[in-house]
């Protein structure tokens, strides 16, 4: 692959919607690349490319794939997402993951959040301890494999959702304003078992 001035400007009015609306690209460009303003602009402009290093900080800077780069006139889907550790901290990563989206989306003028959803929506469960506490030690157990839970039946009083209480608050109080869009296949199964057991 090789790096033109042409996707190269492109590339970087891409950035310009990953950074917040109040940011200068060029400030952003210039502190991450520790660069001059005018070497800023120049790489903005596409007047100076870029090397493969100063690329793959900024896709890191930027949370953004390196596919992106090459890819920007394609039809491709890119998708990003961390993998499981299996270690047991992993569950409050995914957490501080949570957070760490819920303030960049909060840093736009105009947000607003879609959960595709199959049961009560995530941020629901907050409400009430005892049932995120259960939610908590079901996604440790069964999604993310916690060897330490390998073994363990749950209880109520083990209290899991304690050690999660000031992140889970951190995430709710950053919460935007959201839509949950309920799976329409769940809820027809849900209907027929109900008219065939007489119920509606």
């Amino acid at each position: 692959m090789t790096i033109t001035s042409t996707n190269q400007a492109q590339f970087f009015a891409s950035l310009k919607s990953a950074i917040p609306s109040y940011a200068s690209l060029v400030d952003e460009v210039a502190e991450t690349l520790n660069v001059s303003m005018d070497s800023a602009y120049r790489r903005i402009r596409g007047e100076k490319l870029l090397d493969f290093e100063e690329l793959r900080i900024l896709c890191q800077r930027f949370n953004v794939s390196l596919d992106k780069f090459f890819s920007l006139n394609s039809n491709s889907i890119m998708f990003q997402g961390k993998t499981n550790t299996y270690q047991d901290d992993s569950f409050m990563m995914w957490m501080e993951d949570v957070l760490a989206q819920l303030n960049l989306v909060n840093s736009f003028s105009h947000k607003h959040v879609y959960f595709l959803v199959k049961d009560m929506p995530p941020f629901h469960h907050y409400y009430h301890p005892a049932l995120a506490g259960f939610k908590f030690f079901f996604w440790m157990k069964s999604i993310l494999l916690f060897e330490s839970l390998k073994s363990v039946k749950f209880s109520i009083a083990d209290n899991h959702f304690e050690k999660y209480r000031e992140i889970t608050q951190k995430n709710h109080q950053n919460l935007q304003p959201c839509s949950y869009i309920r799976n329409l296949e769940r809820r027809g199964s849900q209907h027929h078992a109900e008219t065939n057991r007489g119920l509606s």
